[in-house]
């Protein structure tokens, strides 16, 4: 797994051909059946924590209202890994 040798998700992108948002997907996929991802690696610290907290507090659980609320600072990508890890807590 490219992950594992410290590859950022834009390198793994760039060294497969493909879109990043497709390889958000492939680690949503790895939260969410239990392996080991570090979500700071992934997205910002800062990030996570307002995604977190917008999410549990409004119980959301659709990426679209977290990206508008946060008026694009806040990627798609960011928004469903960040929602994986929190399933999976």
């Amino acid at each position: 797994m490219l992950y594992k040798q410290g590859l950022s998700m834009e390198e793994i992108a760039e060294k497969r051909g493909l879109a990043i948002s497709t390889i958000a997907g492939h680690m949503e996929k790895c939260i969410l059946m239990g392996y080991e991802v570090d979500i700071e690696r992934l997205v910002e610290k800062e990030k996570v924590e307002k995604i977190k907290e917008f999410m549990v507090r409004f119980s959301v659980v659709k990426l679209t209202p977290v990206v508008d609320y946060f008026n694009g600072e806040i990627s798609f990508e960011d928004a469903r890994l960040v929602r994986a890890w929190i399933k999976r807590e």
